[in-house]
């Protein structure tokens, strides 16, 4: 059944998803295992700056998707469902009203610690840098 919390959860995870893959269309940032995707041709020189074109990797997606870094969509989704239904405990339960006990809060708090938890396990798999997760934060916001 849809009701208006269910519509607005969609509406936020798709806004994000359509805003995060734009971003990376439009930038494409590196991702840090990129030279581990490319393959380099053997003698290819260290510390100098080269093209695509050096790549042995013959999958187009893999090395594609290896300049699809920023913002991070793992970030940016956990963050938009997560975050979405932390705001719904919240209200929920009353969080913004004066006097509400700090448990009621750390429980409303709680999907955005797993949210936290996803984006901080991407940078630890060396598949973002930490500016693509902060990003994926703020596209939740925005959305």
């Amino acid at each position: 059944m849809l009701d208006g919390g269910n519509i607005l959860t969609r509406y936020s995870i798709m806004l994000t998803l359509f805003v995060t893959d734009t971003i990376k269309n439009a930038v494409g940032r590196p991702r840090p295992d990129l030279i581990s995707r490319c393959k380099p041709k053997p003698g290819t020189p260290e510390n100098v700056l080269v093209t695509y074109e050096v790549c042995t990797e013959t999958d187009n997606h893999t090395l594609h998707d290896g300049w699809r870094s920023f913002p991070s969509g793992h970030s940016s989704f956990s963050f938009a469902g997560l975050g979405f239904l932390a705001l719904y405990f919240a209200g929920q339960m009353h969080v913004f009203r004066p006097g509400t006990d700090l448990g009621k809060s750390l429980i409303a708090m709680a999907p955005l610690l797993g949210a936290l938890m996803i984006a901080i396990s991407r940078c630890e798999d060396y598949r973002y840098v930490w500016v693509g997760l902060v990003r994926g934060f703020t596209d939740m916001i925005q959305a």
